[in-house]
């Protein structure tokens, strides 16, 4: 009985500590949030990384399971989930696709099996804009590359001078930047889909099109006074998409002498311009 009675005075003590730690943890995914919202991207995704890390550093082998208590268990996944979402949001707002993209892959890993159809919508959409933009950067990388070793001295004569090396690492970047700012076939990585905090909402909210992120409003219209509805991409793929934002991938994909192909697949878009 003495031996039972220190089990589960253990067990009691364990779940203090995680109840504890969580609640640390959310105080600090809300400074996290605070941060996104002030626009410091950075600061905001070191706070939600400082919250995955003390979730994953829970010693669950001394504790007969992951957590020892269900219910919070259940919290602590939750919230794992929900800054791994966050996380990818911010790495997307500073460049970092890869890092994004193994977040979006994480948190959908996570064992959720209530996850909110709007946080898995918006863990999907973020997984392709940072895929599409993962693939654009090394179209561009290519592009870049040649026009640099084209037109560039200081790019033949790199190997040999690291001063003159620097400069044609500094114009690359130049290039690159420039490049991606006159054509770049989605013109800006797209518009938050949500704040951190919003990535917690209830409501079930449909997966926008998947150029512009964009939902239809309630009414159909959107700004201009053009009327959207979604419809769908041309089979295999039937994503999601506006008309016009696809007529405006093709003409954009024209303009760069690129083939006219699927924004999600990759397949020939031709037949599908109208």
């Amino acid at each position: 009985r003495g031996q039972r009675g220190c089990g589960v005075e253990g067990r009691r003590s364990v779940s203090s500590r995680l109840e504890a730690l969580l609640r640390r943890l959310q105080r600090a995914k809300e400074n996290g949030n605070a941060a996104y919202r002030r626009g410091d991207h950075s600061d905001a995704a070191e706070r939600y990384s400082y919250v995955v890390g003390s979730l994953d550093a829970w010693p669950a082998e001394r504790h007969g399971g992951r957590w020892g208590d269900e219910d919070l268990g259940r919290r602590a996944e939750e919230l794992r989930a929900v800054c791994l979402a966050n996380r990818a949001e911010c790495r997307l707002q500073t460049g970092d696709f890869a890092g994004a993209s193994a977040d979006v892959a994480a948190a959908l890993a996570v064992p959720w099996p209530g996850m909110p159809a709007s946080l898995r919508n918006k863990l999907l959409s973020r997984a392709r804009r940072a895929d599409a933009s993962l693939l654009e950067l090394a179209q561009a990388a290519v592009v870049v590359q040649e026009r640099v070793e084209a037109g560039n001295p200081a790019a033949a004569a790199a190997s040999s001078n690291p001063a003159v090396a620097a400069g044609a690492r500094s114009t690359e970047e130049e290039i690159l930047k420039r490049f991606l700012r006159d054509h770049f076939l989605i013109s800006d990585p797209g518009p938050s889909l949500a704040s951190p905090a919003a990535a917690e909402e209830e409501e079930e909210e449909p997966c926008g099109c998947c150029i512009c992120l964009q939902n239809d409003s309630p009414d159909g219209e959107q700004e201009g006074g053009a009327r959207q509805r979604l419809g769908t991409l041309p089979p295999p793929c039937r994503q999601p998409v506006h008309a016009d934002c696809l007529a405006e991938w093709i003409r954009k994909c024209r303009a760069n002498n690129a083939a006219a192909t699927c924004p999600m697949c990759r397949q020939d878009l031709e037949d599908h311009s109208q």
